[in-house]
């Protein structure tokens, strides 16, 4: 088949999602997207009833490069499968990817709440677009303007569909496709009063932190260190998993909102093959900030919480028989068998960082914990400072 090039071609905008872009080309060429599909598909069923944003075919792909000009290799950058190697290792046999929301679809019928979006970002676009990292499941909220992200139609409370604006209809939708709700019109980006003030500043930061990771491949923290970003997003899946367990682990999620001071409420799975990326926004909020408790001063409160919930490591290493843990959940949760790593209260560390910086040595949070017999960094980049803290006394 030839891929006559598009009369009215632009490219993707920053981080667009592939189906978001396609959607505004067959808007912009004034075709219904039944008969613009025609151009790129050649397999049974819709595209737009399936998750082409994370696996698409490779004659279709080469179809789209060649009526638009673009190269496959950039196209992917547009697409799910570009976190390839960076938030998940590989795509199951259902489709499903870790980290990715999902949801099905069968003719206007969507079940699922698979997508989100920041109506502030829609606000101030110039063309409305949706962006790819709104399908991560692990972001909640918008970094850039600090709010929660919103999964439903606020004028429905319908799941956020861009695929169904001319579906059944005579002619095309005079607004652009990715900015408003087909079922009850309403504009998507337009203000509405939010909570976010729930929010603290520093679990927003977070969510900035794990937004860079999927752009640089590397999470930075002060309090793990530098992580490969899919070692970090292994290891998240895994917290999240024992906190949302309603298994013997669900005793940890207990422990976790006691520290919060809220009740230890469960989770609604949908019974997809990809349990976290079909929870809806709330739920995942919910888990997040319980796992976040757990990395604010990691691995001390995760030992804590895990000899407290009386977690053993067996029990975490062969959770629902995962993949092996990453290095870094698998020390600390090793280290949670030592008797020495009990809770240690804030004015014993402080009593320490004053002791080291009263006889000029480094203080930082990872010297207080060596002195503490702690879990500490061994190559910091405070240098390679030989002092044996054995031979010194707090007295």
């Amino acid at each position: 088949m030839k891929a006559p090039i598009l009369p009215v071609r632009c490219p993707p905008l920053p981080d667009e999602l592939l189906s978001s872009w396609l959607i505004r080309l067959a808007w912009l060429n004034a075709e219904k997207l039944y008969t613009f599909r025609r151009r790129f598909w050649m397999h049974p069923g819709s595209p737009w009833s399936r998750n082409i944003d994370l696996i698409l075919p490779d004659d279709a792909l080469a179809y789209i490069s060649k009526m638009t000009l673009i190269t496959p290799e950039s196209l992917v950058n547009h697409m799910l499968k570009g976190y390839l190697g960076t938030l998940f290792e590989d795509i199951d046999p259902h489709g499903n990817a870790q980290g990715i929301l999902t949801s099905r679809r069968r003719g206007q019928k969507v079940f699922g709440f698979g997508l989100q979006l920041c109506p502030d970002c829609l606000r101030s676009d110039t063309v409305p677009y949706f962006r790819r990292w709104w399908k991560v499941a692990y972001l909640v909220t918008c970094p850039i303007h600090r709010r929660l992200l919103i999964d439903a139609c606020p004028g429905c409370q319908q799941p956020l569909a861009y695929h169904l604006s001319d579906f059944g209809k005579s002619l095309l939708p005079e607004r652009i496709p990715t900015s408003f709700c087909a079922t009850c019109e309403y504009n998507w980006s337009k203000k509405a009063l939010q909570r976010d003030e729930l929010i603290p500043d520093a679990f927003m930061g977070w969510q900035k932190q794990i937004l860079t990771a999927l752009e640089t491949g590397w999470f930075e923290d002060n309090q793990i260190g530098s992580l490969y970003a899919l070692s970090f997003f292994k290891g998240l899946h895994t917290l999240i998993r024992l906190v949302a367990s309603k298994g013997h682990s669900s005793k940890l999620r207990q422990v976790i909102a006691g520290e919060l001071g809220e009740l230890p409420l469960g989770v609604t799975y949908s019974g997809s093959q990809n349990p976290f990326g079909g929870l809806r926004l709330g739920d995942r909020l919910n888990l997040l900030r319980h796992a976040y408790w757990l990395l604010q001063e990691w691995p001390e409160r995760f030992i804590w919480a895990t000899k407290k919930a009386k977690l053993a490591f067996s029990y975490i290493d062969s959770y629902k028989k995962q993949t092996p843990l990453p290095y870094w959940v698998a020390s600390a949760a090793a280290l949670a068998h030592d008797p020495r790593h009990t809770r240690i209260s804030a004015e014993e560390k402080e009593s320490v960082k004053r002791f080291l910086e009263k006889n000029g040595l480094p203080a930082s949070r990872n010297q207080v914990n060596r002195w503490l017999g702690r879990w500490y960094v061994s190559r910091h980049k405070e240098g390679n400072w030989l002092f044996n803290p054995e031979t010194h006394s707090t007295n």
